[in-house]
């Protein structure tokens, strides 16, 4: 996550409120885990079909919050939280594709619908969507829509699975290591 501020190496000053107008507000889209940038609380995890954002207490959090010098206020000020249904996800994805033509994946539909939730008449947004919507047929399909498959990712549809289930134990991965090695 990159914001626009004085370089503190360069000029010493570093003042969480320099971004240029042109960058805020900033809009963080996270699923349905609105509260973790609303009200700095982190929960457990929800899963969703936009599982890549089911992150009930993220990792980088506090170094997002390091950019604002600890200051959950000017955080507040600057970003704003999203939260999205699965089913408003679903919609999301079919009202594009019937308006546009183009196909989202869940992930660039949380990331449209919290856009559009946010943006006002006199604004133009932008929102980046980088998945591939072929990487979530179960979710796609039921919806009737055509998901067509690129070829460099239709290679590996039928490839060998390379992954071995375990219990989320530590003394489980440990023993399947030691056996691995023999």
């Amino acid at each position: 996550l990159e914001r626009p501020v004085a370089n503190p190496e360069v000029s010493g000053d570093h003042d969480p409120s320099a971004a240029t107008d042109l960058f805020q507000p900033f809009l963080v889209w996270a699923g349905r885990v609105e509260v973790i940038v609303v009200k700095l609380d982190p929960k457990a995890s929800i899963q969703t079909i936009s599982n890549a954002m089911d992150v009930g207490a993220p990792s980088n959090f506090d170094r997002l919050l390091t950019l604002f010098d600890g200051d959950a206020n000017a955080l507040r000020q600057t970003i704003a939280g999203h939260a999205t249904s699965d089913e408003k996800t679903l919609h999301t994805i079919r009202s594009v594709h019937d308006e546009t033509g183009h196909l989202l994946d869940p992930h660039g539909a949380t990331g449209y619908a919290a856009l559009r939730a946010h943006l006002r008449s006199n604004e133009t947004g932008l929102f980046l969507a980088t998945a591939h919507p072929a990487k979530f047929l179960d979710t796609i399909k039921p919806l009737g829509l055509d998901v067509r498959i690129p070829e460099r990712l239709a290679r590996y549809r039928d490839a060998d699975l390379l992954s071995v289930p375990l219990d989320n134990s530590y003394r489980t991965f440990r023993s399947f290591i030691l056996d691995a090695l023999g």
